[in-house]
Order: structure tokens, then C-alpha cells, then sequence
């Protein structure tokens, strides 16, 4: 039973934020001129909307499509995701890709929904992967850049441009994916440098000695 606890615990925080999602897409209709990525509004100070747009979406189809796209990246990488390590991706991926959607996409004027920064959670659990040598990591990121190059260059399928009533934020998907291997690169540096001060601590050595 305890075991079994602790697994269910471990999807704690991707429910949380499923939860923040349903909760803002209930009430669509009144935080949608608050919360979505707006080039505008960003540029004339309405810093907030560097994290709101992740959490409403165009309409209950495209929710539904991104809370699958959620819950299955969750159970691949879930292992590698605590609590402190899923925060800091939702905190610091949020507002790096608007960041990024504004400063090197100007024509994107408008975006709302997950699926940027599922770019960037995916292409982060993918990297991992790769450092513990796991194949599937290699052919995820092949995957990844496949699907974001080709509708980078071509543009989104008309399917689902119909399904969520709008046009595909090709861009974020972008972002999302080098705000993934930032984050990856951000947490290495924070081992690396964790692993020299514990060796330093053991040799007796000041971490500033070197």
C-alpha cells in the first residue's frame, strides 16, 4: 500500500497543474483577455502574461488534446520529475518561452494553451534519457525535431487547426523545445556544482579553494 502511495504521489504535481488548467478553462470566457499571450500588452508591462497562456486553451477540444499530451509525457518521465524539478520547469519554462515568443517571433501576436511548454517537458525527460543512455531519449528528440521542423517550414496540420479553432502556434512549439534544452543544461550545472561541493566537503577542501 505504500508503495502504491508513492507512486500515485509522484503524479501530484502534473495534477495540480491539469487541475489549474480544467479550473481556468471553466472560466474561459473571463480570463481569456487576462491570461493570453498578448505582444502587446507583454511589451507595454503585463509581465503575468509571461506564465498565464499555459493555462487556457482555445476550447474544451484543444484542452482535452493537451491534458492527453500531459498525462502520457507524465508517465514516461515521471521518475525523473520531483516535486522541485517539476516546479522549477513549470516556473522557469512558462515565462522562458514567452520571453522567447516575443523577442524572436514577432509575429506571433497571440497564443494560448500548453502544448509549448509540453515541447519543452518532453524534449527535457528526452534528454535524460539520453544521459542514461536509454535509446528512446535519441528517437523521442529525432521525433521531436522532425514534427517541429516540418511544421515549422509547412505549417500545422488543417485537421488540427479545425479541431482547436485556431491557427497552430508552430513558434512556441519552437521555443518550447530550446527552452527544454536550456532547462536541461541549467539542471546539469546545478549537479555538477553540487557533486564538486559534497567532493570538496569530503576532501576538506573550501568550495572556492580551486
Amino acid at each position: 500500500m505504500s508503495h502504491q502511495l508513492f507512486s500515485y504521489r509522484k503524479y501530484s504535481l502534473p495534477f495540480v497543474l491539469f487541475l489549474l488548467c480544467f479550473f481556468a478553462q471553466c472560466a474561459d470566457s473571463v480570463l481569456d483577455p487576462w491570461f493570453g499571450y498578448n505582444a502587446h500588452d507583454v511589451g507595454h508591462g503585463q509581465w503575468w502574461r509571461l506564465w498565464t497562456p499555459y493555462l487556457i486553451h482555445t476550447n474544451w477540444t484543444h484542452f482535452v488534446i493537451n491534458m492527453s499530451a500531459l498525462a502520457i509525457i507524465s508517465y514516461l518521465h515521471i521518475g525523473y520529475y520531483r516535486p522541485l524539478t517539476f516546479s522549477m520547469l513549470v516556473l522557469l519554462g512558462f515565462p522562458l518561452i514567452t520571453l522567447q515568443t516575443f523577442l524572436f517571433s514577432s509575429s506571433q501576436l497571440q497564443f494560448v494553451g500548453l502544448s509549448g511548454w509540453l515541447h519543452a517537458l518532453l524534449v527535457f525527460g528526452a534528454l535524460v534519457d539520453t544521459r542514461r543512455h536509454f535509446t528512446s531519449g535519441w528517437l523521442i528528440l529525432a521525433g521531436v525535431a522532425a514534427k517541429v521542423g516540418w511544421e515549422n517550414w509547412l505549417g500545422a496540420g488543417s485537421l488540427t487547426e479545425h479541431l482547436i479553432d485556431a491557427r497552430v502556434a508552430t513558434e512556441s512549439h519552437l521555443w518550447g523545445c530550446t527552452t527544454g534544452i536550456l532547462l536541461f543544461g541549467f539542471f546539469m550545472l546545478a549537479m555538477v556544482r553540487k557533486v564538486y561541493q559534497r567532493r570538496s566537503r569530503q576532501l576538506q577542501i573550501p568550495p572556492n579553494a580551486a
